[in-house]
């Protein structure tokens, strides 16, 4: 059943994933190509990352140690940052060459970070009641 679950965050993953060679490319790039970059990434953020960061704060952190769930908040909260640079540097004119490339670096080490602990971490400590839980709160996260 977890394998279900997992598959929800993992998807929103492989978008985020996506994005990662665009925002190194647009840190070389011309501001046209750096505002193309910027409207496609924020587009994302608003409608699929952003309420998945939320849904994994909500839901997963539970399962996490102590150490883990702090580096979790810490690490998203890090990238809201960054997110946030990028969305002010965009809407200056084109997003800043550094806010690209740090949003990138910072979002590839966090991906790999959570699909190879994180989601490892919840079927290891996670009762079957558990995992029913929460596969049923993240389909009706995923119908809103």
């Amino acid at each position: 059943m977890w394998q279900t679950c997992r598959k929800i965050f993992a998807d929103d993953h492989t978008m985020a994933a996506a994005w990662i060679p665009r925002l190194h490319e647009a840190f070389g790039a011309s501001a046209q190509l750096r505002r193309e970059v910027g409207i496609g990434f924020l587009e994302l953020w608003d409608r699929t990352l952003s309420p998945h960061f939320l849904a994994e704060e909500r839901l997963l952190v539970r399962f996490l140690s102590p150490e883990s769930g702090r580096r979790l908040f810490e690490e998203h909260d890090r990238l809201r940052q960054f997110v946030g640079a990028l969305r002010e540097s965009h809407s200056a004119g084109a997003p800043d060459p550094m806010d690209c490339r740090r949003l990138a670096r910072a979002l590839e080490a966090h991906l790999t970070w959570e699909e190879r602990y994180v989601y490892d971490a919840v079927p290891s400590v996670a009762s079957e009641a558990d995992v029913a839980v929460l596969c049923r709160e993240m389909a009706d996260l995923e119908r809103k």
